[in-house]
């Protein structure tokens, strides 16, 4: 008896362990949060999460980034994987298992002080300017609730560096982003932060970024990253 306890005590570990093995961890490419640096993934998000599966002692799985609307698909779709940092709201709540808040932020939409043509009162004036979004992300989302058209008042790309370099290169009238993240999109490019300025705040733009799970991970795994994370959501 006590060798049939052993052997079923091993072979609990094992299936354990072997699940994860298997644990995969998506995102998309957004410095300063997760980028790549001489071929590895880095930033704070990367360190965050870092930190929270090594305190929850779990291997800690190589970060993919891949564009936004894939890694959506991949932690729909595949067991014991893992996606950060996604906006929860109604309409993603069935998608997932939530398992804890890394950030908050609040957007707004950036210009240059030079373009006083560009005068913003309200989100309905934005469709008279030129601006890109990443294609069904949170910001996408939100413009399409107020109205606007794809092709029309928006450009869309799966590629956020893209928007930020049209935007920076001037094929953009407006950019938009949190506060921290625009200023360090202008510290890495060079860029005097005096010329550009905050043109509208979007007061109902303001989200809550979580860790989240495909709905059939271990729920092992989520209980261990839950603990480990209490307490440690951060701003944007």
């Amino acid at each position: 008896m006590r060798f049939l306890v052993v052997i079923c005590l091993c072979f609990s570990n094992f299936t354990f362990a072997e699940k994860s093995e298997q644990i995969r961890l998506v995102s998309e490419v957004m410095p300063p949060y997760q980028y790549y640096s001489d071929g590895q993934v880095i930033g704070s998000n990367v360190e965050q999460l870092y930190g929270a599966f090594t305190r929850a002692e779990i291997a800690f799985p190589a970060v993919e980034l891949y564009p936004w609307a894939r890694s959506y698909k991949i932690a729909k779709e595949r067991q014991n994987t893992f996606i950060f940092p996604v906006v929860r709201n109604p309409i993603r709540e069935d998608d997932f298992k939530w398992v804890s808040l890394m950030a908050t932020a609040t957007y707004s939409l950036y210009g240059l002080k030079s373009r006083q043509d560009i005068q913003l009162k309200n989100i309905t004036d934005v469709a008279k300017y030129r601006i890109a979004v990443t294609k069904h992300d949170i910001t996408h989302k939100y413009f399409l609730q107020h109205g606007f058209k794809d092709g029309e008042d928006l450009l869309l790309s799966s590629d956020w560096p893209l928007i930020e370099k049209l935007f920076f290169n001037g094929k953009l009238d407006l950019f938009i982003s949190t506060r921290s993240h625009f200023d360090v999109q202008l510290l890495r490019n060079n860029i005097d932060p005096s010329l550009y300025e905050e043109m509208l705040q979007l007061e109902d733009l303001r989200l809550d970024f979580y860790l989240a799970a495909n709905k059939n991970t271990n729920k092992k795994l989520l209980e261990a990253l839950q603990k480990a994370m209490s307490n440690t959501a951060t701003n944007y």
